[in-house]
């Protein structure tokens, strides 16, 4: 009956769109069949959508024919009857009928997107609730009184469907759609607090996945644009407020400004003062202001907050409501607050409380929710913090059953914080282990952690940090698996870093681990009797090859010449330098100064960073160039030691090591004399000797006789033993004319000391067997293999036999700092030797500016800078030359690696520490102005370790170049510039023995 009723009112509908005719609807029997088929259209149990839509266009077209106000009957049976098909999606509805379903489907959709938010729900319910409002607001107008607020619906629909489902399409959604309204609503329309708020919200959301600072800062500033423009009666101020309060505690994480600490906890207690009686997110304002005290406590370790943050913890589970649907968070909340108070008062009673309250987290929480397995962690911490303190074995067993049941149910669940889990897990049986020393703990540990490492959808910092774990524990009894844990983190320091982040996020994500990292599976790898001792050796220098430099290594794989590709394929060429100048655009650097105009933000950067992959994979699908852009094969390394070995260092506290390159291979010598306590200890008084060498009020004369007594360690715990391994391997030959060169690439804790100058150079004796390395080798250094081969290439490409031309920088007065008075005498005496070098300086009619300064560089073979340099500890990309417009456009680290210097040979840096990485957490990725000379171009630079004498450093200047140009053709040759600063250096210790401190500072990088 229902078919053949729905097949003759379909039949008539077809006759009308035919013909244009509407008496097929309008006759008797078309009308008795509608009624008859109505019945098929809703009843208890079922609703049929093509019973509906057919029955919808036949009251329609009849609406069409009819005089009002029959027609007007008609059309609101339409529109009955069109609502649920509406809601459900259907597409072919009529024309003006779309405005007022759309009108009409609003109370519904409010209905779902509230069930949206405050209940969980699956990823079906989620998008069900975006498509009805994307119809919603696709069928409003501009002017319509619906209009925004359904934007805002709209946006909050696609917020919470990537709560549940992940997809950052639907937060980027929510983001643009809250920023449209904010930007567009017309002034005097109601609202406007609530939006601003919307767009804080998302904004702070996204900052949280990709951490891009101006999320972060818009977040802030469209927080506080919604209070501010919240009227006195608005009941929702206290949201705004307490949301602005969340924004900026975010924000000082990021940043470390109180500030903003003070502003936050100010905010979030505005909140609660001015939240109306009764306000249904009181307890989400109070728990808010919680965590404001939280952090305070965090930072001024006040008793105070951290007892006042439990307390309203404690009060928030009591008067919330257990229906609340944020009732468990807030048991697992007080869970997190007051085990932390526990580790502050030491009380039983708090842990004890705490523990409580994490179980009942747990248990108020269904299994399929995943909120439960976060709960779960959370009790897990509170029962290891209990047995720490009171040793109760009970604890760690529970702690283990407890996470086991997180991890299983984070498996089922294909839960996004899975690998976090099994982490945890991995951590809570290694406790267990060390305590009762049981295998199938441990074993058990490192098989949980190895499935975690290997999880390609996990964080890569938390694949790094759990491989450095599981590297721990295995390293005792297997150190070949403790060094394949650590190779793979390794391999995923660059995912950890990418290009597509800003610099100074770079290196905070690599300050976390890199070094030690690299140090320990260095050394674990050569600790591994599995394999021969050569292939122990190659798979050592492979590993510090790849994770050591990693920045620089990043930047030199697009750095590489692409006269080739420009040739071939000019189009791919020119897209490619663009692509590349764009990602070198840096704007996130930790200073604020740093920020480069027109550079990319992080969402710009993301897609030119893409934009780049799918660039090189079509470069890498021509003939000739599969490898372009593509860090070199370990045989294209191993051809750098034809000038002489390549000595790479490394210490670690299981052992350390020298990795010397030969044309034969690569050998192990081992360094036992080289601890890691006693390297730290050295350096730490080797750098306090510098400082009390120059000190007014110090004993100069123990403090020199402190940095030969460093280097004379120096000489028998590293320098000696590789020096007599390569002679054992006859790599040095014993030649009185030509010494051999070793180049050395020392990484880490080694950077900071001057390998070059170890020796005993207190000891008379014949010069070529004295047991100092200026007697022994020439020497220079190198980050990473990689980075010497790119040095030698460029040396090849920018080659000439014409006289090279030469720029001299010289500042002899710094606004803001003293005076160098010998840098104008070293510019005169440099003028001589390098035959019309163009001058660039504070006083004379060209003014040493960065502008001037990089225009020139484009043009100049050797460039000679004699100036103060800074070293930036806390982020040494920002360590720069100090020229005549540093305090607003400062020649810095991350500027010159950005430059691209045709002819560029030779740099000097007559400056202070411009060797110096800066950093101690980033010694291994040689952040400094010698490297980020390197990569501009140089394929030569001379540094400086530390601070330089004035009055010396214009005749060390002076003698160095005199040496370069003692060849054939009287021109200065960059080619020689190694030979010529051993030979200056050995000249100046030879007239200052005593005396360390002015001449072992300077050394030689590069080809």
């Amino acid at each position: 009956m229902r078919d053949a009723l729905l097949e003759s009112i379909r039949a008539r509908l077809n006759e009308v769109v035919a013909t244009g005719d509407r008496s097929p609807v309008m006759e008797q029997a078309a009308i008795s069949d509608a009624m008859k088929l109505m019945q098929y259209g809703v009843n208890e149990t079922a609703v049929d959508a093509e019973v509906l839509v057919a029955l919808g266009w036949f009251y329609f077209w009849r609406s069409q024919e009819l005089p009002e106000p029959r027609a007007e009957a008609e059309r609101g049976v339409a529109l009955q009857l069109f609502a649920i098909p509406f809601l459900g999606g259907e597409q072919l509805l009529p024309e003006p009928l779309l405005l007022p379903l759309a009108e009409s489907a609003i109370p519904e959709a409010t209905k779902m997107l509230v069930r949206t938010l405050r209940t969980p729900v699956d990823v079906r319910d989620a998008a069900l609730t975006v498509a009805l409002w994307c119809r919603i607001t696709l069928h409003l107008p501009e002017d319509h009184v619906a209009y925004y607020s359904g934007l805002s619906s709209l946006g909050l629909a696609w917020r919470r469907r990537w709560e549940i489902a992940g997809d950052p399409v639907d937060l980027n959604c929510a983001v643009e759609v809250a920023r449209e309204i904010a930007e567009t609503l017309p002034a005097g329309r109601p609202g406007r607090a609530t939006y601003w708020f919307h767009l804080s919200t998302a904004l702070h959301l996204r900052f949280e996945q990709g951490e891009d600072v101006e999320d972060l800062d818009g977040a802030v500033e469209a927080g506080r644009e919604a209070v501010r423009t919240a009227t006195d009666d608005d009941r929702d101020r206290c949201l705004y407020l307490t949301g602005l309060s969340k924004v900026l505690l975010t924000r000082y994480a990021r940043t470390g400004d109180r500030l903003d600490l003070g502003a936050a906890l100010q905010t979030a207690g505005e909140a609660i003062a001015q939240a109306p009686e009764r306000h249904p997110d009181h307890t989400m304002l109070l728990t808010n202001h919680a965590n404001a005290l939280l952090a305070r406590y965090a930072t001024y370790l006040e008793a105070d907050d951290i007892v006042e943050a439990a307390r309203t913890n404690r009060f928030v589970v009591r008067i919330a409501p257990r229906t609340h649907f944020e009732y468990a968070r807030y048991l697992s909340n007080a869970c997190e607050v007051l085990r932390l108070l526990f580790v502050h008062t030491k009380n039983p009673e708090d842990v004890n409380e705490a523990i409580e309250y994490g179980y009942r987290a747990v248990r108020a929480t269904s299994a399929g929710d995943p909120e439960r397995t976060m709960y779960q962690i959370g009790l897990v911490q509170a029962l290891r913090d209990r047995f720490d303190a009171l040793g109760d074995f009970g604890d760690l067993d529970a702690a283990v059953a407890v996470c086991r049941a997180a991890a299983r149910g984070a498996a089922q669940l294909d839960h996004p914080d899975q690998a976090m889990v099994m982490s945890v897990l991995g951590s809570v049986l290694q406790q267990r282990y060390e305590r009762d020393g049981t295998s199938e703990d441990r074993d058990e540990a490192l098989g949980v952690w190895e499935r975690t490492v290997a999880m390609r959808t996990a964080q890569p910092l938390l694949r790094v940090g759990t491989a450095r774990l599981a590297a721990e524990l295995a390293a005792p009894s297997e150190p070949g698996r403790a060094a394949r844990f650590l190779e793979q983190a390794i391999l995923l320091l660059p995912e950890v870093a990418p290009r597509r982040l800003r610099r100074g996020d770079q290196q905070r994500a690599l300050g976390a681990h890199g070094d030690q990292i690299t140090a320990d599976a260095i050394a674990l790898a050569l600790s591994d009797t599995g394999v021969s001792a050569p292939e122990r050796a190659s798979r050592a220098l492979r590993l510090a090859e790849a994770g050591r430099a990693i920045l620089l290594a990043q930047s030199l794989n697009i750095r590489g010449d692409v006269t080739e590709l420009r040739d071939q394929h000019p189009d791919l060429a020119a897209k490619f330098v663009d692509l590349r100048d764009r990602l070198d655009q840096d704007t996130g650097t930790v200073g604020a100064s740093a920020a480069v105009p027109g550079a990319p933000s992080h969402s710009a950067r993301l897609r030119v960073a893409k934009e780049m992959e799918v660039l090189l994979a079509r470069i890498r699908a021509h003939d000739g160039f599969a490898r372009f852009g593509l860090p070199p094969t370990f045989d294209e390394l191993a051809a750098q030691a034809d000038r002489g070995p390549v000595v790479t260092l490394n210490v670690s506290r299981h052992r350390s090591d020298a990795l010397i390159l030969t044309p034969d291979g690569v050998t192990a010598c081992p360094l036992p004399e080289l601890a890691f306590e006693e390297v730290a200890r050295r350096i730490a008084q080797f750098h306090l000797a510098l400082v009390a060498a120059t000190a007014p009020d110090a004993d100069r004369i123990a403090a020199q006789r402190t940095l030969h007594e460093v280097l004379e360690w120096l000489w028998e715990a590293a320098a000696e033993p590789v020096l007599t391994a390569l002679a054992a391997l006859g790599k040095l030959p014993d030649e009185q004319d030509a010494l051999p060169h070793v180049w050395w690439a020392p990484g880490g804790m080694l950077s900071l000391l001057p390998l070059h100058a170890a020796g005993f150079h207190r000891d008379p004796g014949r010069a070529h067997g004295r047991r100092t390395m200026l007697d022994r080798v020439v020497s220079s250094y190198t980050p990473t293999i990689r980075a010497l081969r790119d040095a030698r290439a460029r040396a090849r490409r920018h080659a000439t036999t014409d006289r090279p031309r030469s720029l001299i920088v010289s500042m002899p007065t710094t606004p803001g700092h003293a005076p160098l008075p010998h840098a104008a005498q070293e510019t005169d005496r440099l003028r001589a030797v390098l035959k019309d070098p163009v001058v660039l300086s504070s006083s004379g009619e060209r003014p040493a500016t960065t502008a001037t300064v990089l225009a020139q560089l484009e043009h100049c073979a050797i460039a000679h800078f004699a100036c103060h340099g800074i070293t930036e500890s806390t982020d040494p990309s920002q360590s720069k030359l100090l020229l005549q417009d540093h305090a607003e456009t400062p020649l810095t680290v991350s500027t010159l690696s950005r430059a691209d210097l045709a002819h560029a040979q030779l740099a000097y840096l007559s400056a202070c520490r411009t060797a110096h990485p800066g950093s101690p957490r980033l010694l291994g990725e040689a952040i400094h102005l010698t490297s980020a000379c390197q990569l501009a171009g140089f394929s030569h630079v001379i540094g400086t370790m530390w601070t330089i004498d004035d009055r010396l450093a214009a005749d060390v200047a002076e003698s160095f170049y005199t040496h370069l140009a003692d060849g054939p053709t009287g021109m200065p040759d960059p080619a020689r510039a190694a030979t010529a600063l051993h030979r200056t250096v050995k000249d100046t210790r030879d007239r200052f023995p005593a005396t360390p401190s002015l001449w072992a500072g300077y050394l030689h990088s590069g080809a």
